[in-house]
């Protein structure tokens, strides 16, 4: 098996979830030996020489050829990407490659003997159509969200005037987008246990539910001091900001009303500036930013908390916080996405007093004898070996097709 996977963006940093389930399914598809024969990423141009870098690093050995795409800022480029977005959304228009350079990733797939295209996200789907279109090869969707309900939510909690901006254009025409990529896939992997039974809903019967990779977790580098409660994601998504809020301003001065003494540590990349605030604001809290090994803050907290109040597809964060063996608050949105067996693993409150009596009764009953992972065994990296045979048998009849001389074969398997 050898693949084309296309991403939305970089996977480093892996500083937010979408990301990290990229990462290490292509771990987990390198350690199983599928192929990555090339790697198509989009990222900011003034990055190009810095990811160049990185993943020439860390991906060394995993990827035979990567490709990356830039995503100009500069006004000239904006100004013709304008047409695009009255058409698109935003996030599908900075992503549309241009005639020439799609004929030269087509060369470089045929080159390259690339017998599948593996969509890693949806944003990038008008150039994976493309190449399977033009290669006669099958495409594959990873799907992370039901990506137009997802955006409309962040448009609803952002605050700032860019943001809503931002993720109003991004919404623009994404569900007929999403539809389309779904119906010309013949497998979509979803992330979510809900997401694919919507989909399942609205006629696909091409969607299955793959759940997230969670490696085992890192030993610890740099110990930090004990913390009671932490927290452990990106600072800057809507959703996430919104939640934490909701968290230090609504349950964290409950928690301080029954436990005086208790201690919050909040952690993740790239705290937007309400985080930072909120933090300065509330008692007993300290703000870590950008923290290198997560290891570094679970094994320094008692109890861990996921306060999200909106969101689509699966934590991956709640699926770590799982692996650390100690408790886990969260509220039900936090949980989302993930079999009713799974969710009964964590303690689950939504309302601001509940949540807060949630951290303060685990506190009260914490061990400190060793915790073990309840993690269970389908998020484990081998368990990509069930993709890899779905996609197997896709990949075959494909080629059974043109052996016999079948010229569309999207249409044979419609």
């Amino acid at each position: 098996m050898r693949l084309a996977v296309i991403c939305n963006e970089t996977p480093f940093p892996p500083i937010h979830g979408g990301r990290v389930d990229v990462l290490r399914r292509l771990q987990a598809f390198h350690k199983q030996g599928v192929k990555i024969a090339q790697l198509i990423i989009w990222c900011g141009e003034s990055d190009l020489a810095g990811q160049r870098a990185a993943l020439s690093e860390n991906l060394c050995g995993m990827v035979e050829e990567f490709t990356l795409l830039d995503i100009s800022r500069a006004w000239h480029s904006r100004l013709k990407r304008l047409p695009r977005i009255l058409f698109n959304s935003l996030y599908v228009a900075t992503r549309d490659v241009d005639p020439i350079k799609l004929d030269l990733l087509v060369e470089a797939a045929r080159i390259a003997d690339v017998n599948a295209i593996f969509l890693d996200g949806l944003f990038g789907g008008k150039l994976a159509l493309a190449l399977s279109a033009r290669l006669q090869i099958p495409l594959f969707y990873r799907s992370h969200n039901v990506e137009h309900t997802y955006l409309r939510q962040q448009s609803r909690v952002a605050k700032s005037f860019r943001s809503k901006l931002i993720h109003w254009l991004a919404c623009r025409n994404i569900a007929a987008f999403e539809r389309q990529i779904i119906a010309r896939s013949s497998l979509v992997f979803d992330i979510s246990i809900e997401d694919m039974t919507y989909w399942k809903s609205q006629g696909f019967d091409n969607v299955v539910w793959v759940p997230p990779i969670c490696d085992p977790l890192p030993l610890s580098l740099s110990p930090l001091k004990k913390r009671d409660v932490a927290f452990l994601g990106n600072l800057f998504m809507p959703n996430n900001v919104q939640g934490l809020r909701w968290l230090l301003e609504s349950v964290w001065p409950l928690v301080i009303l029954k436990s005086a003494g208790a201690t919050l540590r909040v952690a993740g990349s790239n705290p937007v500036d309400e985080i930072t605030q909120a933090c300065a604001n509330a008692t007993n809290v300290e703000l870590v930013s950008n923290v290198r090994v997560v290891s570094d803050v679970y094994d320094a907290a008692l109890v861990m908390v996921n306060p999200v109040l909106v969101g689509s597809g699966v934590n991956m964060k709640a699926l770590e916080f799982l692996d650390t063996g100690k408790p886990v608050i969260s509220t039900s949105q936090g949980v989302k996405g993930l079999p009713v067996e799974h969710k009964a693993l964590f303690q689950l409150a939504d309302s601001a007093s509940d949540f807060a009596s949630a951290i303060v009764e685990a506190l009260n009953n914490y061990s400190d004898a060793v915790s073990k992972s309840r993690l269970p065994e389908c998020y484990r990296p081998e368990a990509i070996t069930t993709v890899i045979k779905m996609m197997s048998v896709v990949i075959s009849s494909f080629k059974s097709a043109q052996s016999l001389g079948i010229a569309d074969i999207e249409s044979q398997r419609k």
